[in-house]
Protein backbone atom coordinates (compact mmCIF):
# COMPACT_ATOMS: atom_id res chain seq x y z
CA UNK A 1 0.00 0.00 0.00
CA UNK A 2 2.59 2.33 0.73
CA UNK A 3 4.95 1.98 -2.42
CA UNK A 4 1.49 2.99 -4.63
CA UNK A 5 0.96 5.98 -2.58
CA UNK A 6 4.95 6.59 -3.28
CA UNK A 7 4.33 5.58 -6.91
CA UNK A 8 1.29 7.90 -7.27
CA UNK A 9 3.30 10.83 -5.42
CA UNK A 10 6.18 10.50 -7.43
CA UNK A 11 4.00 10.17 -10.89
CA UNK A 12 2.38 13.21 -9.83
CA UNK A 13 5.44 15.50 -9.19
CA UNK A 14 6.84 14.27 -12.55
CA UNK A 15 4.00 15.83 -14.48
CA UNK A 16 3.86 18.99 -12.49
CA UNK A 17 7.52 19.13 -13.39
CA UNK A 18 7.66 17.92 -16.65
CA UNK A 19 9.63 20.34 -18.87
CA UNK A 20 7.06 19.89 -21.94
CA UNK A 21 3.99 21.30 -19.21
CA UNK A 22 6.34 24.39 -18.39
CA UNK A 23 6.96 25.04 -22.47
CA UNK A 24 3.50 24.87 -23.09
CA UNK A 25 2.11 26.73 -20.42
CA UNK A 26 4.82 29.58 -20.74
CA UNK A 27 3.56 29.84 -25.06
CA UNK A 28 0.26 30.97 -23.76
CA UNK A 29 -0.81 34.31 -25.82
CA UNK A 30 -2.07 37.20 -23.40
CA UNK A 31 -5.87 38.32 -24.05
CA UNK A 32 -5.60 41.89 -26.17
CA UNK A 33 -7.99 43.18 -23.28
CA UNK A 34 -5.31 42.21 -20.53
CA UNK A 35 -1.98 43.76 -22.98
CA UNK A 36 -4.03 47.10 -24.36
CA UNK A 37 -5.94 47.97 -21.46
CA UNK A 38 -8.59 50.27 -22.28
CA UNK A 39 -10.03 53.32 -20.01
CA UNK A 40 -12.97 55.51 -20.53
CA UNK A 41 -13.87 58.86 -18.18
CA UNK A 42 -16.55 60.52 -18.95
CA UNK A 43 -16.44 64.59 -17.77
CA UNK A 44 -18.11 67.76 -18.99
CA UNK A 45 -19.30 67.19 -22.55
CA UNK A 46 -16.16 64.48 -23.16
CA UNK A 47 -15.22 61.15 -22.98
CA UNK A 48 -11.59 60.48 -22.13
CA UNK A 49 -10.22 57.26 -23.51
CA UNK A 50 -6.76 56.06 -22.84
CA UNK A 51 -5.00 52.92 -23.01
CA UNK A 52 -2.23 51.56 -21.14
CA UNK A 53 -0.17 49.16 -23.53
CA UNK A 54 2.04 46.74 -22.16
CA UNK A 55 5.62 46.60 -22.63
CA UNK A 56 6.50 44.91 -26.00
CA UNK A 57 3.42 45.28 -27.22
CA UNK A 58 2.15 48.09 -29.62
CA UNK A 59 -1.22 49.55 -31.44
CA UNK A 60 -1.54 50.61 -34.94
CA UNK A 61 -2.71 54.51 -35.08
CA UNK A 62 -4.57 54.05 -38.43
CA UNK A 63 -6.64 51.69 -36.79
CA UNK A 64 -8.47 53.40 -34.03
CA UNK A 65 -11.55 54.67 -34.56
CA UNK A 66 -14.81 55.93 -32.78
CA UNK A 67 -17.87 55.09 -34.40
CA UNK A 68 -21.57 55.14 -34.42
CA UNK A 69 -22.33 52.59 -36.95
CA UNK A 70 -20.99 53.92 -40.47
CA UNK A 71 -20.34 57.76 -38.62
CA UNK A 72 -16.67 58.17 -37.52
CA UNK A 73 -16.22 60.38 -35.12
CA UNK A 74 -13.38 62.29 -35.08
CA UNK A 75 -11.10 62.68 -31.41
CA UNK A 76 -8.32 64.73 -29.89
CA UNK A 77 -4.97 63.24 -28.69
CA UNK A 78 -4.21 64.41 -25.66
CA UNK A 79 -0.84 61.93 -24.98
CA UNK A 80 0.67 59.66 -27.17
CA UNK A 81 4.22 57.37 -27.20
CA UNK A 82 4.40 57.65 -30.80
CA UNK A 83 7.00 56.85 -33.35
CA UNK A 84 7.43 55.00 -36.67
CA UNK A 85 7.34 51.02 -37.73
CA UNK A 86 7.87 49.57 -40.80
CA UNK A 87 5.75 46.47 -40.95
CA UNK A 88 6.44 43.75 -42.90
CA UNK A 89 2.01 43.66 -43.72
CA UNK A 90 1.55 47.46 -43.96
CA UNK A 91 4.78 48.96 -44.69
CA UNK A 92 5.83 52.19 -42.91
CA UNK A 93 3.28 52.69 -39.89
CA UNK A 94 2.80 54.90 -37.00
CA UNK A 95 2.95 52.91 -33.91
CA UNK A 96 1.45 53.97 -29.98
CA UNK A 97 3.62 52.40 -27.41
CA UNK A 98 2.83 52.68 -23.45
CA UNK A 99 0.35 54.88 -23.20
CA UNK A 100 -2.51 56.48 -25.99
CA UNK A 101 -4.72 58.93 -24.80
CA UNK A 102 -7.93 60.89 -26.68
CA UNK A 103 -10.75 62.86 -25.86
CA UNK A 104 -14.01 63.02 -28.05
CA UNK A 105 -17.12 65.64 -27.85
CA UNK A 106 -20.47 63.81 -26.62
CA UNK A 107 -22.45 67.10 -26.28
CA UNK A 108 -24.59 66.17 -29.20
CA UNK A 109 -24.64 62.56 -29.59
CA UNK A 110 -28.25 61.42 -28.12
CA UNK A 111 -27.42 57.79 -27.60
CA UNK A 112 -23.86 57.18 -26.25
CA UNK A 113 -24.80 53.53 -25.96
CA UNK A 114 -23.59 52.23 -29.96
CA UNK A 115 -20.65 54.08 -29.87
CA UNK A 116 -17.70 51.97 -30.77
CA UNK A 117 -13.50 51.82 -30.12
CA UNK A 118 -11.90 49.91 -32.05
CA UNK A 119 -8.43 49.53 -32.57
CA UNK A 120 -5.92 46.84 -33.39
CA UNK A 121 -2.55 46.02 -31.77
CA UNK A 122 0.89 43.69 -32.44
CA UNK A 123 3.49 42.02 -29.82
CA UNK A 124 7.18 42.86 -30.84
CA UNK A 125 7.07 38.75 -30.85
CA UNK A 126 5.41 38.91 -34.37
CA UNK A 127 1.89 38.41 -32.99
CA UNK A 128 -1.10 40.55 -34.31
CA UNK A 129 -4.21 40.55 -32.24
CA UNK A 130 -7.50 40.96 -34.95
CA UNK A 131 -9.66 44.13 -35.03
CA UNK A 132 -10.93 44.85 -31.22
CA UNK A 133 -14.31 46.42 -30.44
CA UNK A 134 -15.14 47.66 -27.01
CA UNK A 135 -18.33 49.50 -26.40
CA UNK A 136 -17.85 53.23 -24.75
CA UNK A 137 -20.60 52.58 -22.58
Amino acid sequence: MHKLIIILLSFNLVLETNPINFIESSKKIPEANDVFIVKKYSYEDNFKIIWDIDDGYYLYLDSIEITNGNEIFDYQVLDATQSIYEDEFFGKSSILRKRFEIKIETKNLLDLSNILIKYQGCSDAGICYPLQNVKLL
